[in-house]
């Protein structure tokens, strides 16, 4: 796990759109993990930030990937029209 603390919300957010490539993205794809941080998920980084910057520090970090979004709400939507 990659150790996070001490970082800044802004700096980390700046990094986190450079690594998405998009800020959309970065959006999208950092409010899908807070949500599922919310909700109970384990970090994937050693932080002591809320959801919402533990989000865009997993991206930072390369654990969570920029198209995350993406990636969990298609494939659920994907997965719901073939059990249909």
């Amino acid at each position: 796990m990659k150790d996070t603390r001490g970082s800044r919300a802004g700096i980390t957010s700046e990094e986190a759109r450079y690594i998405s490539g998009d800020l959309y993205k970065m959006v999208l794809s950092a409010a899908t993990r807070a949500r599922e941080l919310k909700q109970g998920a384990a970090k994937k980084v050693i932080t002591d930030s809320g959801p919402s910057v533990t989000a865009m520090e997993e991206i930072e970090a390369g654990v969570i990937p920029g198209d995350y979004f993406y990636k969990t709400v298609f494939k659920s939507e994907k997965k719901q029209k073939n059990d249909g």
